[in-house]
């Protein structure tokens, strides 16, 4: 079972507006067997670059995984 559909909701949900947002994700390895969408802006900071709208912020470098798996 793969939590594609789940994750992408969760950015789906977080988004909008122009304030950076954050989906945080416990511990665990989440299977993902499709693109993840995030939605972009253009800041304006010096540079003109354009910046993410959303994070996942994993609970730890080795304990939060997202992994691709085959279709």
């Amino acid at each position: 079972t793969t939590t594609t559909q789940k994750l992408q909701q969760a950015i789906n949900d977080a988004a909008g507006g122009y304030k950076v947002r954050t989906v945080y994700l416990p511990n665990g390895t989440y299977y993902v067997n499709n693109t993840l969408y995030f939605k972009y802006w253009s800041t304006s900071n010096p540079s003109g670059a354009e910046e993410p709208s959303m994070t996942l912020q994993g609970q730890s470098r080795a304990g939060t995984v997202i992994q691709l798996v085959d279709n």
